[in-house]
């Protein structure tokens, strides 16, 4: 490939010339090309007829800058060594190959004397690929400095440590502060304190390689003070070698859906104390009528049965005894049935009234309505009251008394006079009232889940309908409270109530 007579005895220089793999030309001091390597035809797709012999400055190459522009004759480094001798370096040029397609080459000049002669040496080294992928990471970066300075979401770089590297506006005008006082700033500094460990933690394990991005929900102070919810969706940014460089975080405010979050859950808790009053109100309802139906039944049964005996008897002392008996009975009926409607007119939305319950009096109440029963089955009442009154609704109270107290009455055993005891206590900040009896007793290993449930029976031949225990259980739990039962068959049984 080299023809001029510089070199046309020397077969060993001109095979090296060959294997340099930059595209080597050898011009003189006009520009006229003399000779050049084989790399130099690859690069320009010319063939050496086509190449050695012509001007290299006749303008028929066509050079482009990187701007785009042509590349003047008089700004390529051969003519502008060729001129002034001074030596070129990796000037950056797009040539036009002869059959088409553009090259990008890293052009080097010098100027060789050898003697009297003068000769411009240029060196062109193929750069494409490496163009290519430069365009394409500037290409990139204008696409992500785009996406960064432009977008609505708030996005930062923050460093391993928490320094702002780069912040975006929407960033800025989202937290309040000038991207001046965020990048001398940590994240740190304005992040909420309770939430700071949360989000320590997950860069701490997106840095130790356990994961490679998170997610949060978080509080900043605002620079105008007040705090701010954002969610931050961040992800680590690692080196070639793998080792950690920044982490990149798109942070949305949110505080807006929080408030309306935090109405809605207030509207819910409202929603939901309304529909517990509401189902409360509901119970109390059924409560009452249970108790018009079962409590009345009693000191009805009581009349009646008094009134037999009234007028079976031939006893005037006895005659005028029931007489007395039935005026109690009486009394004590229409004292129930005023306080029920009493607490009927109550409006359902508010809480019933309580009262402070004279416990001596409320059993004295109850053993005026069943005294028949108690006279004939000769039973013994024993209070022991080391907490004397008690605050709560009267009408519940003296329901949970009758129900107990006629229960140990109906189930004492055949021929044992029934005792009841009756005490009241406190246990810890509850007081609470233990009934005991020594009547037949529950099989608590048989019935003892079904001891509150509605129409349960336990034993035969007694009339009973089971609704006493599951009346007492639904009014003390509706007033937050527990009865619990104590039983063995033959022993009797023993109930606390725990307001």
């Amino acid at each position: 490939m080299i023809t001029h007579e510089l070199f046309s005895d020397t077969d060993f220089l001109k095979a090296v010339f060959d294997t340099i793999t930059d595209g080597v030309v050898v011009m003189d001091g006009e520009g006229l090309i003399l000779a050049c390597n084989r790399h130099s035809l690859e690069i320009t797709g010319a063939t050496e007829q086509q190449f050695i012999g012509r001007n290299a400055y006749d303008g028929k190459a066509v050079v482009y800058r990187e701007d785009g522009e042509l590349f003047p004759v008089e700004e390529l480094p051969g003519y502008i060594t060729s001129k002034t001798g001074q030596p070129q370096e990796q000037v950056i040029m797009a040539l036009e190959k002869v059959g088409g397609g553009l090259v990008w080459l890293s052009v080097s000049s010098s100027l060789i004397h050898l003697g009297a002669k003068r000769y411009v040496f240029t060196i062109s080294r193929d750069i494409t690929l490496r163009k290519r992928s430069e365009d394409k990471l500037k290409l990139s970066e204008q696409k992500f400095s785009n996406a960064f300075n432009f977008s609505g979401t708030g996005t930062a770089l923050i460093s391993v440590t928490g320094e702002w590297l780069d912040v975006n506006p929407a960033l800025c005008s989202m937290l309040g502060y000038t991207r001046d006082e965020l990048l001398n700033s940590t994240f740190q500094e304005i992040t909420f304190a309770e939430d700071l460990p949360a989000e320590e933690l997950l860069m701490r394990q997106a840095l130790e390689g356990t994961r490679d991005s998170y997610s949060l929900e978080k509080r900043y102070t605002h620079k105008g003070g007040g705090t701010l919810w954002v969610s931050l969706n961040g992800s680590l940014v690692k080196r070639a070698d793998g080792s950690p460089k920044f982490f990149i975080a798109h942070i949305t405010d949110i505080t807006p859906a929080k408030s309306l979050n935090k109405e809605l859950e207030k509207n819910n808790r409202t929603l939901e104390v309304i529909t517990s009053d509401l189902a409360r109100s509901i119970r109390q309802l059924e409560e009452f009528n249970r108790i018009v139906a079962h409590n009345l039944r009693g000191p009805a049964a009581n009349i009646r049965m008094i009134l037999e005996m009234l007028m079976e008897s031939d006893s005037e002392v006895q005659r005028e005894e029931y007489l007395q008996l039935l005026q109690q009975s009486s009394d004590n009926l229409n004292g129930t049935l005023e306080e029920l409607m009493q607490i009927l007119d109550v409006r359902l939305n508010k809480e019933i009234p309580y009262n402070d319950c004279v416990l001596e009096k409320t059993i004295e109440s109850i053993t005026q309505q069943l005294q028949a029963d108690i006279k004939r089955k000769r039973a013994t009442i024993i209070p022991d009251l080391a907490v004397p009154v008690i605050p709560y609704p009267h009408i519940y109270m003296e329901s949970i008394f009758y129900n107990l107290i006629s229960n140990s009455l109906k189930y004492a055993q055949e021929g044992v006079p029934p005792v009841i005891r009756i005490s009241s206590y406190r246990e810890g900040r509850r007081d609470c009232i233990r009934i005991a009896d020594n009547g037949i007793g529950i099989d608590l290993e048989k019935y003892g889940s079904q001891v509150f449930k509605l129409h349960k029976i336990f034993h035969k031949g007694y009339d009973s309908r089971g609704v006493g225990l599951f009346l007492i259980k639904n009014q003390v739990e509706t007033l937050g409270g527990t009865i619990s039962v104590e039983s063995r068959p033959g022993e009797g049984a023993a109930f606390t109530i725990r307001f």
